[in-house]
């Protein structure tokens, strides 16, 4: 599988796979886990929920979800992720040339999204991300087949290339995601893109988008950064800024595996990271499982508007080949000291939480 990112990065990608990195290299600071941006919200404000990748490699095991994020999930408006593998019923590639293989059967994210018991027609995930066309033009094709099956809306597809906007309407609301990639290891033998690159979206322009489909909100989900590391590069945190001046005010970020901070704009909110879902749990800072909970006004002055955000920690948890995604704190001890050393890293420590609300 040849590898998307400059040569430098590539040659540190082992060992960040196993220990990822901690370099805050823009010394961008920490933000609290919740927080609301107005001193007395929309009563009755939309509930977004967003969690990061669903991946798994060869021989992964459905994950158990507990209860309580069964329940969280269930009980929200829209649940926005990313689908980081094709999905296959048959592997057309058992295996890559570094030992991986990126594709997801059927099984395994029907075993995950039916645990989620959310209503028809409020899961979306985001097909375009740099493993789309890792089993060529069948696994594209196949993932559609697949995601139409278990109701799930995708996002990210370039359907012609006249919007990457995928609209649906949610107790009177009309939320747009445009969902895009900056990575893609293999190019397809087609001639579009299949989906929406960063490229693409540089000269977008939110209310423009809003006004074109008749939305109250729109919804960044781009697929960027570089895997394993804790910290945004430079370039992601301009193109963050260039993305909110063109008036996109939520943003959630994924690929990294790994959680990363959150940042405040005017008006705005961006989740570089939110980490995995599921899946790829090797080092134990990727089993750090983190669903952002966004809250957006549905009256008067706050309709359209983020008022708040939570972010709830979960863990994916290995008891010897059973895996379990676990609230935080109904982790053992020891284990969960070092997760909460962690997200006081990424995040306002629990001190600072109430003079940051």
């Amino acid at each position: 599988m040849p590898s998307p990112y400059p040569w430098h990065y590539t040659l540190r990608w082992p060992l960040y796979f196993y220990r990822p990195s901690i370099w805050n290299r823009t010394r961008i600071g920490t933000r609290p886990l919740e927080h609301s941006f107005f001193p007395h919200e929309d009563d009755a404000p939309l509930r977004l929920l967003f969690l990061g990748d669903i991946m798994s490699l060869h021989g992964d095991r459905i994950s158990r979800l507990d209860p309580a994020l069964t329940k969280l999930l269930s009980e929200a408006d829209l649940v926005i992720g990313n689908c980081e593998a094709p999905v296959m019923r048959r592997p057309l590639s058992p295996v890559s040339r570094n030992g991986f293989v990126f594709n997801m059967s059927h099984e395994y994210l029907r075993g995950i999204v039916e645990q989620f018991e959310v209503k028809p027609g409020r899961l979306m995930l985001s097909v375009a991300n740099n493993h789309t066309f890792d089993q060529g033009e069948a696994g594209y094709v196949s993932t559609q087949e697949c995601f139409a099956e278990l109701g799930i809306q995708p996002l990210g597809l370039w359907n012609g290339g006249t919007s990457p906007i995928s609209r649906v309407e949610v107790r009177g609301m009309a939320v747009g995601v445009a969902a895009w990639t900056q990575w893609m290891n293999i190019e397809p033998e087609r001639a579009d893109p299949g989906v929406w690159r960063q490229s693409h979206v540089k000269d977008l322009d939110a209310e423009e988008l809003k006004r074109r489909h008749a939305l109250d909100l729109v919804v960044a989900f781009p697929h960027w950064e570089y895997e394993f590391q804790h910290f945004p590069h430079p370039s992601t945190r301009e193109f963050a800024r260039h993305l909110n001046a063109r008036q996109f005010k939520l943003i959630v970020g994924c690929h990294p595996h790994v959680v990363q901070p959150m940042e405040w704009f005017d008006g705005g909110l961006c989740a570089y990271s939110i980490g995995n879902f599921c899946g790829l749990g090797v080092a134990w800072s990727v089993k750090l499982v983190s669903l952002l909970e966004v809250r957006v006004g549905t009256q008067g002055e706050f309709r359209g508007k983020v008022v708040g955000y939570r972010l709830h920690p979960f863990i994916q948890y290995h008891e010897g080949e059973r895996i379990s995604l676990l609230p935080l704190d109904k982790t053992p001890a020891v284990q969960r000291s070092a997760w909460e050393q962690r997200l006081g890293l990424v995040y306002a420590p629990p001190q600072q939480r109430s003079q940051a609300a």
